[in-house]
């Protein structure tokens, strides 16, 4: 049972989550173009730190690149 109330929000959970290959691997699956991850992934190779890795992994994809790739998929 949760000590607290769990999250349902996405939205929140993108912004939040903190494992980079993870947040990859969404973006690849839901088609964002090749490149722009191939150079997201160049920029975050070298940073330590998962959180500052997602950090800026999601200053290039938004939340809202998440639901336009969904929109795109169907």
């Amino acid at each position: 049972m949760f000590k607290h109330e769990p999250n349902n929000s996405a939205r929140i959970m993108y912004n939040n989550f903190r494992r980079p290959e993870t947040l990859l691997w969404l973006l690849e699956s839901l088609g964002e173009d090749k490149e722009v991850l191939l150079e997201i992934v160049n920029d975050i190779k070298v940073i330590k730190k998962c959180q500052s890795a997602c950090a800026k992994l999601r200053e290039r994809i938004s939340f809202d690149r998440i639901l336009e790739l969904i929109e795109s998929y169907n």
